[in-house]
C-alpha cells in the first residue's frame, strides 16, 4: 500500500513540476506536453457512477443510514467492476470512478452492476466515457472524456441509466446492444449521447 501511495505522490510531484515550468517557459511547450502524454497518457474507459438519492436519503432517513447504503452499493459494486476487469479509481461519497480498456467491456460490467444494485433496492446513474486521458497514480484521471462522464453520470442520467458520450459509443462492437440517441447541453457544448436500452 505504502509503494502505491509512493507511486502516487511521485506522479502528482512530477506533474506538478513540468506544469509549473510549462508555465515558466512556454516556448517549450510542445515538448513539455509531450512528454506529459508519454509517461501519462492512456486511451481507456471511463465509468463514473453516482448513487440516486443521496440527498433525498439524507434529508429523510439522516447520514447514518445514508452511509449504510453507499456501504452497501460500494460492496456490490467493487468486485463487480474488478471480476470484469475494472479498475477502481476511487470511491468519493455517492460516485464512484473505474477504468476500463474498453467501453464494451465497461457496458457489460455497469448493465450487470445495475442488475445486481437493483436486487439490492440501490439506483445508480452512469456515464461511460472513451478516450486520451492523463493516470496521475492510481486515483487520478483528467481528459475531455473524463469530464463528460463525470457530467453523464453525476448530470444527465437518470435513474438506472448509462448514457455514453459519442466517443464511446463509437467503438463499441458488441452487435446486440441497442441505444437511444439524446442530446444534451454539457459546459455549454451541445452533445449527442447514447442510452443504453435496458432489458
Amino acid at each position: 500500500m505504502a509503494q502505491l501511495q509512493q507511486t502516487a505522490v511521485s506522479s502528482t510531484q512530477w506533474l506538478d513540476h513540468h506544469l509549473r515550468e510549462r508555465r515558466q517557459r512556454p516556448e517549450r511547450a510542445e515538448q513539455i506536453d509531450a512528454q506529459i502524454r508519454d509517461r501519462l497518457g492512456a486511451t481507456r474507459a471511463i465509468v463514473v457512477l453516482d448513487m440516486v438519492g443521496f440527498s433525498r436519503q439524507t434529508a429523510t432517513a439522516g447520514i447514518i443510514a445514508t452511509l449504510a447504503q453507499i456501504q452497501h452499493l460500494q460492496e456490490i459494486l467493487v468486485p463487480t467492476l474488478e471480476e470484469q476487469g475494472g479498475q477502481i479509481l476511487k470511491l468519493e461519497a455517492d460516485n464512484a470512478y473505474a477504468l476500463f480498456d474498453s467501453p464494451d467491456l465497461a457496458l457489460a460490467a455497469t448493465d450487470s452492476l445495475l442488475h445486481r444494485l437493483n436486487r439490492a433496492h440501490l439506483h445508480a446513474s452512469i456515464g461511460i466515457g472513451y478516450g486520451e486521458l492523463l493516470l496521475v497514480g492510481d486515483r487520478d484521471a483528467y481528459g475531455a472524456e473524463m469530464n463528460l462522464a463525470s457530467k453523464l453520470g453525476e448530470d444527465i442520467a437518470g435513474p438506472d441509466q448509462i448514457l455514453l458520450t459519442a466517443a464511446a459509443h463509437s467503438v463499441l462492437t458488441h452487435p446486440t446492444w441497442e441505444f437511444t440517441a439524446r442530446t444534451a447541453t454539457v459546459s455549454g457544448l451541445d452533445l449527442t449521447l447514447h442510452q443504453l436500452v435496458c432489458d
